[in-house]
């Protein structure tokens, strides 16, 4: 079956907006899922542990988005095999069938390819994961970059949107004049769900194979993001009470930095401000 693109894990955020754009644009597509709905003729089931739902696969798109994947970081460190089959195998081989049809890949990675002991990585830097998921990540990266001919790897920071669940959470305590603790020595580097989606579907059109990473222009500490709403939200910063990890006993490893050196897709294209993007999203996030 011929199609112009087909996402790989449709139900998840940067699947399901990538969708949209197809749909926007006029643009064929098709979307898997694990838990395919039978009413949605645009959506097939493709559960990546089936081999055979693997082999049988007769699409053969233009370009192919691999957005499913598990990307719960504390599951990935507790169960590195089970997590590691789907990350690593299994979308290794669902990549090589597709690309052997004649698809484009576009492989979704993160800043936790790296140590995060340095800011704005490049893209040609040695990867250091720390993290079990962040290991299956750059070691999922070497393989299709090493193997592929038509692969575009996109390393992301922080995707957030205005139904984030941390920041609506920190609203609704905020907005009952609860108080928040926020950590203030762990960093996040945000970057807004449809500005990805956006870069993400400039290769649908135009693609363009290697690495490319999308950042903010800055890490920023949670406690400061949270204050930072209060601001917007015209709510008492009193109520935000920063805490440090060792505080609340955190011992889980997290990076000194998350930033990335931005390489759009689109040339010229600056990193967004991370207050801009706070900014647009707390604007906008329901309680």
């Amino acid at each position: 079956m011929n199609t112009g693109v087909l996402v790989i894990g449709v139900n998840g955020l940067i699947g399901s907006s990538l969708a949209e754009l197809a749909q926007r644009d006029g643009i064929d597509w098709i979307g898997t899922s694990r838990k395919a709905k039978a009413d949605a003729n645009a959506i097939k089931e493709l559960d990546l542990l089936n081999d055979d739902q693997i082999r049988n696969l007769s699409f053969r798109p233009k370009i192919t988005y691999l957005c499913a994947a598990e990307t719960n970081i504390r599951k990935c460190q507790s169960n590195p095999e089970a997590t590691g089959k789907i990350n690593i195998e299994q979308t290794v081989k669902l990549a090589k069938h597709l690309h052997q049809a004649g698809s484009a890949i576009v492989f979704l990675s993160s800043n936790l390819v790296f140590d995060g002991n340095h800011p704005h990585v490049r893209p040609d830097q040695m990867t250091a994961p720390q993290t079990e998921y962040g290991r299956q990540k750059a070691e999922t990266e070497k393989i299709l970059l090493g193997e592929l001919k038509h692969i575009a790897v996109v390393r992301l920071t922080k995707v957030v949107h205005q139904d984030f669940a941390l920041f609506k959470e920190w609203l609704s305590a905020l907005s009952q004049r609860r108080t928040i603790r926020p950590f203030s020595d762990m960093p996040f580097c945000p970057i807004q769900l449809s500005v990805v989606a956006e870069e993400l579907w400039v290769l649908s059109r135009d693609f363009a194979p290697g690495i490319f990473q999308l950042s903010g222009d800055a890490d920023l500490s949670y406690a400061s993001a949270a204050q930072f709403l209060a601001q917007c939200r015209g709510i008492d910063h009193e109520l935000v009470k920063p805490q440090t990890t060792a505080e609340a006993g955190f011992s889980q490893y997290f990076p000194r930095h998350t930033t990335l050196l931005h390489r759009p897709i689109r040339t010229g294209q600056e990193p967004m401000p991370v207050f801009t993007t706070l900014e647009r999203i707390f604007g906008s996030l329901q309680r």
